[in-house]
C-alpha cells in the first residue's frame, strides 16, 4: 500500500512542476542572465563568490564591509549627471520602460527589489554611474586609491553584474559625454 501511495505523490509532483514549468515561466527563466552561486560552491569558497571591495547590483548591496565604497558610487552618479546635465528622476523615467527587463535579468531577486521600483532603479543608476566611471575613467582622481586588482575581481564577480542594458542606455541618456566625463 505505501508503494502505491508514493507512486500517487510521485505523479502529482511531477503535475505540480509541470505547472510551474509554464510557458511564461520558462520565457522569464531565459531572460535571467545574472545568477547566484549555488550555497554548495559558496560553502567551498565565501571569498571567491562574495565581493571585498564593491558591490554592483542587488545581491550584496548594503553589506557593511562594503559601504566604504558607497560614497564613491555617489560622487560618481553625481559626476554623471553634472555631464550628462540631467537629473536623477529623468535618469529614472528614461529607464523605467526597461524595468522589467532590468529585473528579469537577475536570478532569484529578492522581494524588496521586486515590490519598490524607484529603489531598484536608484541602485542600478548609481552602480552603473560607477561602474561606467571606472570604464572609461579608471585614472580619475576620485577613484585612483581604490585602482588595485581587488576592485577590478570584485566587478567581475558572478553575483557583482549589472545588466548591459543599462550600461547602453545610460550611455544614450548621456550622449558623448558620458564617454569622456572622467577625462575633463
Amino acid at each position: 500500500m505505501g508503494e502505491k501511495s508514493a507512486k500517487k505523490q510521485w505523479v502529482i509532483d511531477l503535475e505540480e512542476l509541470q505547472s510551474i514549468n509554464s510557458e511564461t515561466e520558462i520565457e522569464k527563466r531565459k531572460k535571467h542572465y545574472i545568477y547566484r552561486v549555488p550555497n554548495i560552491l559558496r560553502e567551498l569558497n565565501y571569498t571567491a563568490y562574495t565581493p571585498q571591495l564593491v558591490s554592483l547590483g542587488p545581491y550584496h548591496h548594503g553589506k557593511a564591509h562594503l559601504n566604504p565604497m558607497e560614497r564613491k558610487k555617489y560622487a560618481a552618479l553625481a559626476h554623471y549627471l553634472e555631464r550628462a546635465n540631467k537629473t536623477l528622476d529623468e535618469v529614472r523615467e528614461s529607464l523605467r520602460p526597461q524595468i522589467r527587463d532590468l529585473m528579469d535579468a537577475y536570478d532569484s531577486l529578492e522581494e524588496l527589489w521586486t515590490t519598490d521600483e524607484d529603489r531598484f532603479l536608484d541602485l542600478m543608476i548609481l552602480d552603473e554611474c560607477f561602474f561606467l566611471q571606472m570604464m572609461v575613467g579608471g585614472n580619475d582622481e576620485l577613484l585612483r586609491p581604490y585602482m588595485n586588482r581587488g576592485l577590478w575581481m570584485d566587478m567581475r564577480r558572478i553575483e557583482n553584474q549589472l545588466p548591459l542594458l543599462l550600461l547602453v542606455i545610460l550611455i544614450e541618456i548621456g550622449g558623448h559625454e558620458t564617454l569622456t566625463f572622467a577625462k575633463s
